[in-house]
C-alpha cells in the first residue's frame, strides 16, 4: 500500500532553481505522463495512475481507492469556465487539508477556502482531464493562496474516472517546496483535530449519494 507522500529527490541545482522560483510569480507547466513511470513522482502517484489504466478510466472497486484515499482530492465534473470544480472529498493527508484546515468548517463548498484567483488559475487541468487522458502539471502558487498562507511548488496529477453518469475528477499532489512568507494561521485545538467523516467507498458505487452532497468533506 502506498505510503504518505513526501518530497522526491532532486539534484542540488534543481532544488536551488525551485527555491528561487518560490519568490517568483505563479507558474503552471504541463509535464509528460511518462515522468510517473520513470520515477519522477512517488509510489502513490504510480499506484493511482496504474489503477486508472487497468480499469480503462472507469471507477474501480472501492477497495482500490480506499488504499490511498487519505492522499486524494475528489471533485465534481461540472464546473464553470472561470472556476475550479466543487470539492466532493479531500483526504486528511492532502496538501489542501494540511494548508487549509479551515475548509471543513466554511459555510457551503470547501473550495471557497481557496482564493478565486487561484482556482481560476489552475482550472484548465481539470478541463483537459475530462477530455480523456490524465494531466500532469507542475504548479507554483506564488502569492495566489492569499495572506498567511505559504507559497508552494507542487506536482499534480488529475484523472477522470467514469461512473454511470459523468465522471469523478481525482487529483493527487506531491509538494516539492514550500515557503511561509508570513506567520502561519493556526486553528484552535478543537477544530484542528476533527476526524474524517466521509467514507470514500460511497464514491465507488457509480451513484451520487445524497448524504455525500451534504457531508462531502472530512
Amino acid at each position: 500500500m502506498p505510503g504518505a507522500s513526501g518530497p522526491a529527490r532532486t539534484t542540488h541545482g534543481a532544488q536551488a532553481k525551485r527555491t528561487r522560483r518560490l519568490r517568483m510569480s505563479p507558474f503552471l507547466e504541463p509535464m509528460p505522463l511518462g515522468m510517473i513511470e520513470r520515477g519522477g513522482l512517488d509510489e502513490t502517484a504510480r499506484f493511482l495512475f496504474r489503477i486508472w489504466r487497468e480499469h480503462n478510466g472507469n471507477m474501480p472497486p472501492s477497495r482500490e481507492l480506499m488504499k490511498i484515499s487519505p492522499y486524494l482530492v475528489i471533485l465534481d465534473d461540472q464546473f464553470s469556465n472561470n472556476d475550479s470544480p466543487d470539492i466532493l472529498f479531500f483526504g486528511s493527508e492532502t496538501s489542501f487539508s494540511r494548508r487549509f484546515p479551515e475548509a471543513q468548517y466554511v459555510d457551503g463548498e470547501p473550495k471557497v477556502a481557496l482564493n478565486h484567483s487561484f482556482r481560476n488559475y489552475v482550472r484548465e487541468g481539470y478541463h483537459s482531464a475530462l477530455m480523456g487522458e490524465p494531466v500532469l502539471e507542475s504548479i507554483g502558487t506564488g502569492d495566489l493562496l492569499g495572506p498567511r498562507k505559504p507559497t508552494v511548488i507542487y506536482d499534480r496529477i488529475t484523472l477522470a474516472f467514469k461512473k454511470r453518469v459523468g465522471s469523478y475528477l481525482v487529483t493527487y499532489s506531491l509538494v516539492r517546496d514550500e515557503k511561509w512568507l508570513s506567520p502561519r494561521e493556526d486553528l484552535p485545538d478543537h477544530l484542528r483535530h476533527s476526524p474524517q467523516r466521509l467514507d470514500p467507498r460511497q464514491l465507488c458505487s457509480g451513484v451520487f449519494p445524497s448524504e455525500f452532497r451534504e457531508h462531502g468533506r472530512p
